[in-house]
């Protein structure tokens, strides 16, 4: 799986979406910042049937996808989630949804980034 068929993936399951992927055109590596964005939306709102999709489908992209998608999902998508507790937001619960390989490849960007 290439960059733009996750686009459309990502359109076709979360049709909110849509919108903001438009938005970016051909700019794949932003369309997966917007999908972060989503992604940490569903998090600091505990919306859980949403976040676990999100995690399903970047799971699969990291899993299946060419090495231009599998370097986006990390710079663009897994680096830019934050799983940390604030006085607002509670997050940490979150890490603990995401399935093991999307869990690991957040550690090794993680560590990365040290």
């Amino acid at each position: 799986m290439n960059l733009h068929e996750a686009v459309v993936e990502i359109k076709k399951a979360l049709p909110e979406l849509h919108e903001a992927m438009n938005e970016n055109g051909s700019l794949y590596y932003n369309s997966m910042g917007a999908f972060a964005r989503f992604t940490q939306d569903q998090i600091d709102s505990r919306e859980l049937k949403k976040l676990k999709l999100c995690f399903s489908l970047a799971r699969d992209f990291l899993m299946n996808g060419d090495e231009n998608l599998k370097n986006a999902m990390h710079v663009s998508y897994l680096e830019h989630l934050n799983f940390e507790d604030s006085k607002r937001n509670h997050r940490s619960y979150a890490f603990d949804l995401m399935l093991p390989p999307l869990r690991q490849a957040y550690r090794n960007i993680m560590d990365y980034l040290k």
